[in-house]
């Protein structure tokens, strides 16, 4: 609607928001409380609109009379004349002076039409039978009546009942039978339409009372709220057609205002309040103050029992709990509306636990396709019971000599069967081995070529009934049994007859085995690289073995003097010892690892649990109480030189012991797992080495199913089990990639990939230079470097000014430096430190605000290219507050104001350290700028715990970038959740969502999509005709979809390959849909999902998974790299206070992290 602005009346279009006009609503300072309060307009008045219909109107007119028509159902609809005297009533008042316009966060208008009883404010109210749940219901009591309304016969006089299909958080109302949501069943779908028995009160609109800006429940849609979104500041209108352009300051965003700035520490926009009215008291965000209660949710159970997934559905009944989603064959249950306090620990777990939805898959795409996949049909038709025994054996070590010691027992004493043993204290068999009591006896076996005894005692333990495996399919329509459908200590069963095929001819490492190769390739730093297979028994719309090949690194044998020559040669030739950094690089790789201890008359074996100082300063003491330095010891006593007193000593043994072992007399054993991440140079070699295509791969894998000789293995006959030898085929999608939208055109992507133009939206970059931390790299190089980041910079759409003079300083100045910098931005040319970066990051974001780009010298050494510059500049246009492309409308948004969330926890290897979780949030329309929180977490905790203070903090930035803004839909993206964890993860942090909604206005509610990301699977995809692939290593193109057959039968999930692979086999993501206030169809989800991973702002490509969820990746990642210290996990929070980002950083530059 138009309005004037302040200075010289001048008109200001609406819908769109002049580019020099967008960075004042993002970046311009919050104005004082006597400065921000002014006239503004709201829609939801009872006073008569001015004369004259605004350009807004017009289009309410036109669009809702234009849908009654299409539609061609009043009832569903609504009378198109109706809806025109309805947008007309939305037309924007004046507030009363002094107090916040209205709508700010979805609050209802208290007036003589809609005002509570004080007894409906704080109960809510039971509803009557006829209505659906509450839609446009008032926010404190839902289904209660206004005053005026008297109870019909048969009526509760607290107000309507609640019907079965009651809707909780973000039901839609077109799924209700009756019409909307909160009307009865003679109401029409238009809104505002009264039932025949209400008449009209005096001074009341024919049509009804209209729904203020609160009445909205969780995920109500905004095309349904006349005359624009609800909840929204009243300037914000919604987008007629042919105004879809990119604008800066979209979603039909209002125009700057100085009367409308929000007040810092307080917000503009909240309930308008009457001069007879008391004001609530206000919360930063406009809402009233209210302890949010644990939302309960209550499963209904369906009319009636749906069918197979892969048979005909049959059409839910009307009135029924399930719904079907357009588009797909879904139905699902739908929770009812919310239970009192106290209620909620266990609603998203029963939820889940009933939670049944069928689909066929998506069907949009370009093009259909035929792949292979990885996955062996498995058949079960046999199974039927089995037996379970503990296993204890004394001694329990090594590990890999267990099986030999069984192997020897089932010789000795029951020859003639063939259980299956885990390797651990878990043993099975079809039929009893053990009628009664226990089988107890000694087994002797030769381990390193000695005789080793081992006691075994066999005791039962259970009887596991396992046709759950053949017919768990059966069950998927069961809302009675989570564990018919999800038959877990079954598949445990399964998985371990499984692993016993390949347990004796390899080395098990997890579910992956290992052969020491017949030619070891060198991966370097005393590493080589095994080969060898994974295979996990699953189970989809059948059961299935994945194979797929494996590759770890292992230790070879040498010398640790060896070994330091090979990392650190440039230290060792210089000084004949390794820097106090280099030490730290060494004890990550030696600890935990066997070493053999050699000298003249004695050789041992030992675990090493650290390094110590060199054997000039180590020292320890004697058993008759002498000290001694371990120099002094060996010359001395062992009348023995030692040639490099100045490396480190080994800590070895026992560690209630001082045992230091003198380098150059220790060796590390071969044929070891390497467990802790690889070095760089490793990494590099590995991925040279196995990167190969998929006619390679699945060559191999095919050769190892073949070679395991699965149906002839004893125990897989035993147990009547056989495995297909020819992979599953499936029927793929390739979705359509999305328009990416540049300042001055769009661009198509071809093959994941594109050629960017002028960023959308170019940052400014006034005060910059480049700090050198490296000694090799040239004056000139540098300079050049300067020459080509600026030209670039303009060519690109970033305002640049020329850079100051480069400079160069050493590691140990690094806090200095940054002390006294007032750069905007410093370029830092790092070291061949390791920990260098980590050094930078820690003194720039958490000592001085200042925001760093890093380069690591090889990128420039072999000469500037304008490719590197460009890559360059993406991440430093994302860090100065810039857009550097944007997908014109993404799926579900409708460009509505909405967030995305991703969230990902990491877990350092350590046992002492604490793990850190990282939540990203989007900021602006075009889902292109985050922001990102952290927090220390006890160790090897996945679930984030506190979640609802993040997301606090995401709202409220959201809130102040957006001058009052919501979001009305928030999608979450979480990593790196397994299958067995999905019942916690939506209890704790889809809880914690909520619970952060309404700490911050009670009423506000808005629709929450959670969708898990999961990358750790051993599923790949092979074209079945290799002339569909787009690159030389033959992979499925980019955009290739698979949601059948290989997917969970009673879940929404998929797999997608959503970037092209530059080396080697493509890995798909797999995403898993757990909840969804929106009902998202298959192809919608699938197709975000897609979309979002064309806007990572690091490169002009695709990428594998999104981008959201990749960036708390890196978030994590950066956090990890403030941490260079021991954290105390008994204090948290001060640990927590001490690594703060500048504030700086994160009000000024949220994307510092990308």
């Amino acid at each position: 609607m138009g309005r004037k602005g302040k200075k010289g009346g001048q008109k200001q279009k609406e819908g769109a928001t002049p580019p020099a006009e967008s960075k004042q609503v993002e970046e311009q300072p919050p104005k004082p409380k006597d400065e921000a309060a002014g006239p503004s307009k709201s829609r939801d008045s009872d006073t008569k609109p001015p004369p004259g219909p605004s350009p807004q109107v017009n289009y309410i007119k036109i669009r809702q009379a234009k849908a009654s028509e299409e539609a061609g159902d009043p009832g569903r609809r609504g009378d198109a004349r109706f809806q025109r005297q309805q947008g007309q009533q939305y037309q924007t008042q004046e507030p009363v002076p002094g107090q916040p316009p209205s709508g700010a966060w979805g609050q209802r208008q208290q007036d003589s039409r809609t005002q509570q009883l004080p007894s409906q404010q704080q109960a809510r109210g039971p509803q009557h039978p006829q209505y659906q749940g509450g839609r446009g219901q008032p926010p404190q009591g839902r289904g209660t009546q206004h005053p005026q309304h008297q109870p019909r016969p048969g009526q509760s006089p607290q107000g309507t009942q609640q019907s079965p299909g009651g809707r909780g958080w973000g039901q839609r109302p077109e799924q209700q039978p009756g019409g909307m949501r909160g009307q009865a069943a003679g109401y029409q779908q238009g809104r505002g339409t009264q039932h025949p028995q209400h008449q009209p009160r005096p001074g009341q609109s024919p049509q009804g009372t209209q729904q203020g800006p609160g009445g909205r429940g969780w995920g109500q849609r905004p095309e349904q709220q006349p005359g624009g979104m609800r909840g929204q500041p009243a300037g914000y209108q919604q987008v007629p057609p042919g105004m879809e352009q990119q604008q800066r300051g979209a979603w039909g965003q209002r125009q700057p205002d100085t009367t409308m700035q929000p007040q810092t520490g307080s917000y503009q926009q909240g309930t308008q309040q009457t001069p007879r009215e008391k004001k609530p008291e206000q919360q930063p965000w406009g809402g009233q103050r209210q302890q949010p209660p644990q939302a309960g949710i209550q499963q209904t159970t369906p009319s009636q029992a749906p069918q197979h997934p892969m048979k005909q559905q049959s059409q839910p009944q009307p009135g029924s709990s399930q719904r079907q989603v357009q588009g797909t064959k879904e139905s699902k249950a739908v929770p009812a509306g919310t239970q009192q306090q106290g209620q909620g620990d266990e609603e998203v777990s029963e939820l889940l636990s009933k939670l049944t939805i069928y689909r066929k898959g998506g069907t949009e795409c370009r093009v259909k396709t035929t792949v292979i996949v990885n996955y062996f049909p498995l058949d079960t038709s046999n199974l039927d019971k089995a037996f379970h025994y503990d296993v204890a054996i004394d001694p329990d070590k090594p590990k890999r000599a267990l099986y030999h010691v069984m192997e020897a027992l089932r010789k000795k004493r029951y020859p003639g069967r063939n259980p299956a043993y885990d390797g651990s204290k878990n043993l099975y068999s079809s039929t009893p081995i053990v009628e009664s009591g226990e089988i107890s006896d000694t087994i002797t076996i030769k381990v390193d070529n000695v005789a080793k005894e081992y006691k075994v005692t066999i005791k039962l333990a259970a009887q596991l009934d396992l046709t759950s495996l053949r017919t768990y399919m059966s069950y998927a329509g069961d809302l009675s049994s989570y564990e018919s459908r999800n038959p877990s200590t079954p598949l445990q069963c399964l998985n371990v007859i499984l692993s016993n095929v390949p347990s004796l001819s390899y080395e098990r490492i997890g579910r992956s085995y290992f052969t020491p190769p017949p030619t070891k390739f060198q991966l370097g730093d005393g590493c080589v690289l095994y080969g060898g297979l994974s295979q996990a028994a699953i189970l989809r719309w059948k059961p299935f073995v994945n194979v797929d090949v494996a590759h770890k690194a292992f230790t070879e044998s040498i010398g640790m003097v060896d070994l330091i020559k090979e990392m650190f040669p440039q230290s060792f030739q210089r000084s004949g010892s390794i820097s106090l950094y280099e030490e730290k690089s060494l004890s990550n790789f030696i600890k935990k690892l066997k070493i053999s201890y050699e000298i003249p008359g004695m050789k041992k074996t030992y675990i090493v649990n650290d390094i110590r100082e060199p054997p000039s300063k180590a020292s320890f003491q004697t058993d008759n109480g002498e000290r001694f330095t371990v120099l002094h010891y060996f010359r001395n006593v062992k009348n023995i030189n030692l040639r490099y007193p100045n490396l480190p000593t080994l800590w070895v043994g026992n560690q209630s012991r001082n045992i230091l072992l003198p380098m150059e007399f220790c060796t590390i054993l071969p044929n070891q797992p390497v467990t802790r991440n690889m070095t760089e140079k490793q990494v590099r070699n590995m991925i040279q080495e196995v990167s190969q295509n998929t006619h390679v791969r699945l060559s191999k894998i095919k050769d190892s199913v073949n070679n395991l000789n699965y149906n002839s293995n004893p125990i897989m006959r035993e147990f009547g089990l056989t495995v297909d030898t020819h992979p599953q085929e499936v029927v793929a999608r390739i979705l359509e990639p999305p328009l990416l939208q540049y300042r001055d055109f769009t661009k198509q992507v071809n093959k994941g990939v594109w050629m960017p133009g002028k960023f959308l939206d170019g940052g400014i970059l006034e005060k910059w230079i480049i700090l050198c931390l490296d000694d090799r790299t040239q004056d000139n190089v540098l300079t050049e470097l300067e020459k080509q980041l600026e030209q670039t910079a303009r060519q690109l759409g970033v305002a640049v000014s020329p850079p100051s003079r480069f400079q160069r300083i050493r590691n140990t100045d690094l806090k200095n430096y940054f002390a006294r910098c007032e750069f905007d931005l410093v370029i830092v040319i790092l070291s061949n430190r390791d920990d260098c970066y980590n050094e930078v990051k820690r003194a720039s974001e958490i000592a001085s605000g200042c925001v760093t780009q890093c380069i690591k010298p090889r990128t420039i050494s072999r000469g500037i290219q304008r490719a590197t510059v460009s890559n360059i500049l993406l991440k430093i246009n994302a860090k100065l507050n810039g857009s550097n492309h944007c997908i014109p409308s993404l799926p579900l948004f409708e460009r509505r104001p909405a967030m995305i969330m991703g969230a990902d926890v990491t877990h350092p290897g350590s046992s002492n350290f604490p793990s850190i979780a990282a939540v990203t949030a989007s900021y602006d329309v075009q889902f292109f700028k985050y922001r990102f929180e952290w927090r220390l977490q006890p160790p090897r905790q996945e679930m984030i715990e506190d979640l609802k203070n993040i997301t606090r903090q995401h709202l409220i930035f959201f809130y102040k970038k957006n001058r009052g803004a919501k979001p009305e839909k928030i999608v979450y993206i979480r990593d790196g959740v397994s299958d067995g964890q999905f019942i916690e993860v939506l209890r704790v942090e889809l809880t914690a969502i909520r619970a952060a909604c309404m700490q911050l206005d009670q009423n506000y509610k808005p629709a929450i999509v959670f969708i898990v990301v999961q990358k750790r699977h051993r599923t790949r995809f092979f074209p079945k005709d290799p002339r569909i692939s787009e690159d030389r290593n033959y992979n499925v193109p980019a955009g290739t979809c698979i949601d059948t057959i290989i997917t969970h039968p009673s879940l929404v999930d998929f797999y997608l390959v959503s970037h092209a692979s530059i080396k080697g086999v493509a890995k798909p993501t797999k995403y898993v849909k757990l909840w969804d206030d929106c009902n998202m169809s298959e192809d919608d989800v699938e197709k975000l999902m897609y979309y979002l991973c064309h806007i990572y702002a690091r490169c002009n490509r695709s990428v594998s998974y999104p981008a959201p969820t990749y960036y708390a990746h890196h978030a994590a990642a950066r956090a990890k790299a403030y941490c260079d210290r021991d954290i105390d996990t008994n204090r948290l929070e001060s640990e927590q206070e001490k690594l703060k980002i500048h504030d700086n950083i994160t009000q000024n530059r949220p994307m510092f992290f990308v």
